[in-house]
């Protein structure tokens, strides 16, 4: 996303708004997964894989348990 010329068309956000793109890596602007920020239940992420399928990660886990960095983008 970061090199995409598309990826002017985002702007981040300190946090997280239902529907925003959640950007997830271990170095910021080299992010390699994203999914959805849907804000129900305190807040998940939804987000697929071809490993484990359709997932539903609240943040936090995220962070912490996979030491993911997140990025929250809605359109600019």
């Amino acid at each position: 996303m970061a090199t995409r010329p598309t990826r002017a068309e985002w702007r981040e956000i300190p946090a997280p708004v239902g529907g925003a793109l959640a950007l997830m890596g271990k170095v910021a602007g080299a992010e390699t997964h994203c999914g959805v920020y849907l804000a129900q239940d305190g807040g998940l992420i939804l987000q697929t894989d071809e490993r484990h399928g359709v997932l539903l990660d609240p943040p936090l886990e995220l962070a912490t348990a996979r030491r993911w960095r997140l990025t929250y983008l809605i359109p600019s």
